[in-house]
């Protein structure tokens, strides 16, 4: 008792007299539950010994303040508020460059790896916000030369997985020192959507190649699925996309746009097959066709309209689009099809696809058309 009463003095006092609101009990990989230890009470357990501890903490910190656990998941159940729900993430894509015993060294002097992070995060979907807030480690997206190995693509991937967690995130990086195209990945993942993601081939693979987010504002829904290259050995693959699987119909037709490359793939239904080099992901947005006017995407979020886009409504040979209030510019990508011509306000990107760019302000921009 007296060990419990001092720890919730030491919350209280970090908490109340300190101030902190977010406390994260890092490096606790187990040594609590060491054997070393001798328990005042021999009828106690080690773990309930442990729990007892992380309740009296959590009791004696100030009401509203985060507490983030590193270790021991059932020991913390309904007591920590988020959990690190993996290894260290670093300035690496994984570990084959680190091989002490033969002298080989890469150019990130931590322990951490992007790969084992990244499977962490799909495996562990789960536990989110059913157990706790899951926090897949440090969103670290830096270039090479600055402590890091990460290519752009190892970057972006990194980068698609924790935007569409919907989990903690801790930026990690020296931000003076981040390339533009760099802190332009951090812009478009964050904030968070309200949802999480879901691995789609959870149990068939070691780490899962399909993330799917399910996306929506007032007036439609449509998913964001990220494709993931994480597989050994190293090398370019073919992935396809069963749309039953995604939970999308199998009678109906599908708009596909490439997020990270602001590029419309086509029309497709059943299945949309892609290939990716090692390390890379693609991010696309998957949207019923409709024979009228419609927005494909934006390419300032990763949701593609769900932050960004309240609503949307064509009518009267006008689509209406109400922006949420940002602050923020944002290109909008519309498909008209065959038989519709814009008036006003659009750029012809490519066959059918046109685009916009709009403030975030929170007011309505319409289009007009006309039939040809």
């Amino acid at each position: 008792p007296e060990v419990c009463d001092w720890i919730r003095e030491l919350a209280r006092t970090v908490t109340v007299d300190y101030g902190y609101e977010y406390i994260k009990l890092d490096g606790a990989n187990g040594q609590g539950m060491s054997p070393l230890g001798i328990l005042a009470d021999p009828r106690v357990s080690n773990g309930e010994a442990m729990r007892n501890g992380l309740k009296a903490f959590k009791t004696g910190m100030k009401e509203g303040t985060f507490l983030l656990n590193a270790c021991l998941f059932g020991l913390s159940l309904g007591i920590a508020d988020g959990m690190r729900i993996g290894d260290d993430v670093g300035g690496r894509w994984d570990g084959s460059k680190i091989a002490k015993h033969h002298g080989e060294r890469d150019c990130f002097n931590g322990p951490g790896e992007v790969l084992r992070a990244i499977a962490a995060t799909l495996n562990r979907c789960h536990q989110h916000k059913k157990l706790w807030i899951n926090d897949p480690d440090y969103l670290v997206v830096r270039q090479k030369g600055s402590n890091s190995e990460l290519s752009y693509e190892e970057a972006q991937s990194w980068a698609s997985v924790v935007g569409l967690s919907n989990g903690l995130v801790m930026l990690s990086d020296k931000l003076p020192e981040l390339a533009p195209e760099r802190v332009e990945l951090l812009e478009k993942v964050l904030p968070h959507y309200k949802h999480a993601a879901v691995p789609l081939d959870f149990f068939r693979k070691n780490v899962p190649s399909f993330y799917a987010l399910k996306v929506g504002n007032k007036t439609e829904e449509w998913q964001v699925i990220c494709i993931i290259n994480v597989d050994y050995p190293t090398r370019a693959r073919e992935y396809i996309l069963d749309f039953q699987e995604a939970g999308l119909a199998a009678d109906k037709e599908y708009h596909i746009f490439d997020f990270w490359q602001s590029e419309y793939k086509g029309v497709f239904s059943n299945l949309y097959k892609v290939s990716l080099p090692p390390h890379c992901c693609q991010v696309i947005a998957v949207k019923q066709k409709q024979p009228l006017p419609q927005i494909l995407a934006t390419d300032i979020h990763i949701t593609c309209g769900g932050l960004e886009i309240e609503s949307s409504e064509f009518k009267d040979n006008t689509l209406a689009v109400k922006t949420a209030n940002l602050g923020r510019s944002s290109n909008i990508f519309v498909f008209i099809p065959d038989g519709f011509m814009p008036e006003n306000g659009l750029i012809k990107q490519s066959y059918n696809v046109w685009k916009s760019e709009v403030k975030l302000d929170g007011k309505v921009v319409k289009y007009k058309f006309h039939s040809k």
